[in-house]
């Protein structure tokens, strides 16, 4: 009854907790790719090439979007 209780109460504070918005992500529409501080930014460009499932288009828009990052 116990593990019942707590996995109840795990997936209750996993649809409550606060989602970070689609702007901390590269690829928003996959919530890949964070860019949520400097370190993120920085790592976001090596592994760029390796998101998989996400079109032509979406990784033009996030290239610009880490560029843009790391601008600030």
């Amino acid at each position: 009854m116990q593990g019942d209780l707590e996995a109840v109460h795990r997936a209750w504070q996993a649809d409550h907790e606060e989602q970070p918005p689609d702007s901390v992500y590269a690829f928003p529409k996959q919530k890949k790719e964070s860019m949520t501080d400097p370190s993120h930014v920085r790592n976001g460009l090596p592994g760029f090439d390796q998101v998989q499932g996400v079109s032509d288009a979406d990784r033009d828009l996030a290239f610009a979007d880490i560029e843009a990052a790391a601008k600030h």
